[in-house]
């Protein structure tokens, strides 16, 4: 009885502290070379509360099967049988382990006192003699009897407190080439990981296409050919295998699906080595493209939305008219996600098609998304449905100079005009001043900078409000400003951006803004030096050219320039010659240097110059001198690979020669050219820790590609990058818009001219899109459509992803089993004017649109001009022309226009969007006087369908270049329409205008909606609604939209609840 009341009372004191946390991790970060004494083989130990491990070492025979095997290929595991001497020995040894357990934790539960009083007590005078004894062991965990065992120790693991995780590294004694199996037991804990000793690494480079694996030793990098490769997806497919080459390469079209990763293996002998690239493939930019835009960004609801859609089919690295597809669905989705067009269009010759969309009376407002499918892809355009009122006046910041000087005073001219023309007179303003440290990009100034810009984004610097006033515009529109830079200016040797925000309000109390950014230097130009080439040889002639430009990008002639040439040998510390020039520069601001080269090394150029008010500014850049064949002494590239391309941009049918530099004397690199796939490739033997390449350019490298050099030596991998700019100046046309006049009057006809020539400026057949909008839309809505040359020829994305077999983890967490594994399971889970004598009865404007025209398809034919005749509708604004072309080899190109609607006597009205039932207020007439005397003008207003209080004529002298506003008062007292007709008549020129507005209903919508059961006898249902007593007279309306289910009103919603609140 004592005994069942001592185990009794040591199980539940044992259990109830029963230590759960007692656990290990096992790993191991790297792939090892056989007998490297500066980094032995270890494997790491991450443990809470072990104080031993048994230690056991398996070799596998065929590491690819093992592997492929495993769930997660970074996580070793076993599934196998185990050698058991029998059944009865196995349940003897766990309940000696059982014991032996609730015994160990017993002891640390309790002190050696407490321990004695409970074993006095329950009279077992036994117990502590049997504490001293050794246990008895029995592995939970023999040997695995499906691999060979290399050896098995126990290893102590030095503990310093409870609960505490320790770190340990733990040799491996393995010195021969093979995959290893690692596992480590401690009582009823297991863990694993694998060690891989291997004498090759690869480096793999892997794009949605093709495969490339380059096999090499890896301590002197030599390639290794007939290694034998397998690519596998991490579905565990197979997506190709073979051989590497003489060069050590092996090279494989492919084709792969959404695949998040691959695994690539190699094996040469015993030798063997592993890796996975992390290669989602699924989002990387497709070779096809399809371009779509419409006529304008923005429209209001009942507009009609023209499309266009340009369709091309990337074949290799050319875009073509596609050959196969010719139909294309066309869909449109409002900002609900609801599908609100469907059509399906069929491509021209030139690859393009177009449609429209007429807005309904009461779209959903916000953005519009176009979507067109394509081999699984879709295509994105986008536009806006607002229901905006078009500013008629623009404010700008305009000054007297492109760039200031540190200490100067910038004088600014804040200026309001109508999109007519006209300034606006007397306006009410208000501004802020801005500052903010300039720093220009390295791109600035170089050929095709717009290319880099996409590569390289510009981080501006944060703004400081530095002061706020108001003013108002005088007869011309105009109020000037001063800001004294010396005031605000922190360090003399920055430059700086001050920006003028500035907000105008007419004579209309609408509120419109603009702002402008002034550049405040260190001195009125900078400097940008440039070499003809990036390499030269000892005795090259090297052509300097120092261009002097100012802020605004325009060339500065008869700067004076000093230029210091030093050369620098290759360890980067040794000068070995310094020379000093003087040149001025020419009409084209270029100060030209001539200098020959004299050995190898560095070369570097620094560039000085004073301006005209003796501030001084300075540029630099550098080149390097390499004999050919020789080598180049790369000393001061120990840190890694470089790549030195000669230029910076080149043309097809240059030459670029580029010089690769290696931090290994003598070594192997492979080189390849790359973008969305691995162009070309090569293995090349590197002599002097240097190699050139010569590279002839052809259309596959436009417009771009990416230099790749890797190496691998001395169990170390390199690899360097370099994107090489080859802009495609063939593909890109001149669009030019011409008119017969620069301003026109409403409703008189007009002609325009486009015209497209090639780069060469010779006549191209094209088709192109013409659109002329209303100026005033692009200040509700900026052009959302980006330019169509950088759309189709824009940089390359780097999609081929190059990795190495040199570091790959493997881990494994301690997990329990056997019969005690049940006492620690539990769940995981994750948890936007009056005819009277001596006036002129005026036309009533009333035609007014945003778009004045629109045609999808005007072939400029073999002279390269199209021409169309138009009528101007009632807008007095200032109308933008667009074109974007393509011819069928996909040349494209756009360009933008600009002409003039007005009239020399101008009446406007400024009333709100809609009017609400009941509302009480103020509309304006302003009338504009731009003839060329001052005039008496009669002014007359009508309303209908709205209370006009005292509507008579009203006459006033209104100044030439001058305007007047009258303004009516009005009361909306019945829902529909208002007509508001408006007239300022003089007795030389007279106009008029008529809006129609919407009058509101007061209250609130209410929609009723009803259920029935339609059967089958007799087929119909009958629905009987009411309106409520108190409706708003005319402003019911019945709509019937019929659902045979609940189930799609509640398909419907589905995306609105997956969206909330954060989806």
């Amino acid at each position: 009885m004592k005994k069942i009341i001592f185990f009794t009372v040591a199980i539940v004191l044992a259990l109830s502290s029963y230590s759960f946390s007692a656990s290990f991790e096992i790993s191991t970060d790297e792939i090892f070379a056989p007998g490297d004494p500066n980094n032995p083989v270890t494997v790491s130990v991450s443990s809470i509360d072990i104080p031993i491990l048994d230690m056991r070492i398996y070799r596998i025979d065929d590491p690819e099967a093992y592997f492929l095997g495993l769930k997660d290929i970074h996580s070793p595991t076993v599934k196998t049988k185990r050698d058991i001497s029998g059944t009865s020995e196995m349940i003897g040894g766990v309940k000696r382990k059982t014991k032996r357990l609730i015994r160990q934790d017993y002891r640390s539960l309790l002190t050696v006192k407490m321990r004695e009083d409970v074993v006095s007590a329950l009279g077992l005078p036994h117990a502590i003699e049997a504490e001293t004894k050794k246990p008895e062991t029995f592995e939970l965990y023999p040997v695995l009897k499906e691999y060979k065992l290399l050896k098995k120790w126990n290893e102590e693991l030095k503990t310093t407190k409870p609960g505490r995780w320790e770190y340990h590294n733990i040799a491996i004694d393995v010195k021969e080439s093979g995959c290893y199996l690692v596992e480590a037991v401690y009582q009823d804990n297991v863990a694993y990981t694998a060690v891989i000793v291997t004498s090759i690494a690869f480096v793999t480079k892997n794009s949605p296409t093709d495969d490339l694996v380059y096999v090499a030793d890896r301590v002197t990098g030599k390639p290794v050919a007939n290694a034998k490769v397998s690519i596998w997806g991490n579905d565990k497919k197979r997506i190709t295998s073979g051989s590497t080459n003489s060069y050590g390469v092996f090279y494989k079209k492919t084709e792969k699906e959404e695949v998040e990763g691959v695994y690539v293996f190699a094996k040469k002998g015993d030798s063997f080595t592993i890796a996975d690239p992390y290669t989602y493939f699924g989002w990387y930019e497709s070779k096809d493209k399809i371009y779509t835009y419409t006529d304008r960004p923005v429209y209001r609801p009942g507009h009609t939305v023209h499309f266009r859609s340009i369709v091309r089919e990337g074949k290799d690295e050319d875009l073509i008219v596609p050959r196969d597809e010719k139909e294309f669905v066309v869909v449109i989705k409002d900002s609900k996600g609801n599908e609100i067009y469907r059509k399906s269009h069929e491509i021209n010759e030139f690859g393009s098609l177009s449609g429209e969309l007429v807005l309904g009376a009461e779209p959903p407002l916000g953005e519009y998304e176009i979507i067109i499918d394509y081999k699984d892809e879709h295509y994105y355009s986008s536009f806006k449905v607002e229901e905006y009122k078009k500013p008629e006046f623009e404010v700008t910041v305009n000054t007297d100079k492109s760039v200031y000087i540190t200490g100067d005073t910038i004088k600014a001219d804040i200026e309001a005009k109508y999109y007519f023309g006209s300034p606006v007179n007397g306006g009410e303003v208000e501004y802020v001043i801005y500052k903010a440290v300039y720093k220009r990009p390295w791109w600035w100034g170089y050929d095709w900078a717009w290319y880099y810009m996409d590569s390289d984004y510009y981080w501006g610097t944060k703004q400081e409000m530095v002061d706020s006033m108001k003013g108002k515009l005088d007869e011309n529109g105009k109020l000037s400003v001063s800001i004294d830079t010396s005031s605000y200016v922190n360090n003399i040797n920055d430059d700086y951006t001050f920006t003028v925000e500035a907000k105008v309000t007419d004579l209309s109390r609408r509120e419109i803004k603009g702002a402008a950014s002034i550049k405040v230097a260190r001195a009125a130009f900078a400097m940008i030096v440039r070499t003809d080439r990036w390499l030269y040889s000892p005795g090259d002639d090297a052509r300097i050219t120092v261009t002097v430009l100012d802020f605004q990008n325009k060339r500065v002639p008869n700067v004076k320039v000093n230029l210091i040439v030093t050369e620098t040998g290759g360890d980067k510390k040794t000068i070995t010659s310094t020379e000093m020039f003087n040149a001025v520069t020419n009409p084209d601001g270029e100060a030209i240097y001539k200098y020959k080269v004299k050995g190898t090394g560095k070369i570097d150029f620094a560039a000085s110059a004073f301006d005209f008010y003796g501030n001084s500014t300075s540029s630099v850049d550098n080149a390097y001198s390499y004999t050919w064949g020789r080598g180049y002494d790369s000393g001061g590239m120990a840190g890694g690979i470089t790549i030195l391309p000669d230029k910076n941009s080149y043309e097809k049918g240059d030459t670029a020669h580029v010089l690769i530099l290696t931090p290994a004397e003598s070594s192997y690199i492979l080189f390849t050219a790359e973008a969305r796939s691995i162009i070309e490739s090569k293995v090349i033997k590197v002599e002097g820790g240097s190699a050139m390449i010569d590279i002839p350019i052809e259309d596959i490298h436009t417009p771009n590609i990416f230099l790749t050099a890797s190496m691998i030596f001395n169990n170390e991998i390199y690899t360097e990058t370099k994107n090489m700019i080859i802009p495609a100046t063939q593909k890109f046309m001149n669009v030019e818009i011409t008119s017969d006049k620069e301003i026109y009057e409403p409703q008189e006809e007009g002609t325009f001219t486009v015209t497209t020539t090639d780069y060469k400026g010779k006549p191209v057949s094209a088709e192109v899109s013409l659109g002329l909008v209303d100026a005033a839309i692009y200040a509700i809505a900026p052009d959302n459509v980006i330019n169509i040359e950088k759309y189709f020829y824009k940089l390359r994305p780097h999609v081929v992803e190059t990795t190495s077999s040199l570091y790959f983890r493997f881990y494994g967490y301690s997990h329990r089993k056997g019969l005690l594994s049940a006492l620690d399971k539990k769940e995981t889970t994750l948890a936007d004017f009056k005819g009277d004598t001596g006036m002129v009865e005026p036309e009533i404007r009333k035609d007014f649109r945003d778009t004045m025209y629109w045609s999808p398809a005007i072939e400029t034919g073999l002279n390269g001009k199209g021409t169309v005749k138009l009528k101007f509708p009632d807008n007095l604004t200032r109308w933008r022309a667009t074109s974007r072309g393509v011819t069928t080899d996909t040349v494209v190109g756009e360009n933008t226009y600009r002409v003039i609607s007005r009239k020399d006597m101008i009446v406007r009205i400024e009333a709100p969007r809609f009017f609400r039932q009941g509302d009480e207020m103020l509309v304006s007439t302003i009338a504009h006087n731009y003839l060329s005397e001052d005039k008496n003008v009669r002014f007359t207003f009508d309303a209908k369908g709205l209370k006009l209080f005292g509507g008579g004529p009203k006459e006033y002298v209104v100044p030439k270049n001058s305007e007047k506003r009258i303004d009516w008062k009005i009361k909306a007292e019945d829902v529909g329409s208002a007509v508001l007709t408006a007239k300022a008549m003089t007795n030389e020129v007279s106009d008029g205008m008529e809006l129609t507005i919407p009058i509101l209903p007061k209250g609130l919508s209410i929609r009723e909606n009803r259920m029935g059961e339609i059967l089958k006898d007799p087929g119909k249902v009958k629905i009987t609604l009411e309106r409520p007593p108190d409706t708003v007279k005319n402003s019911s309306e019945l709509v019937i939209d019929i659902s045979p289910t609940l189930v799609n009103t509640m398909v419907a919603a589905i995306p609105y609840l997956v969206g909330y609140p954060y989806g």
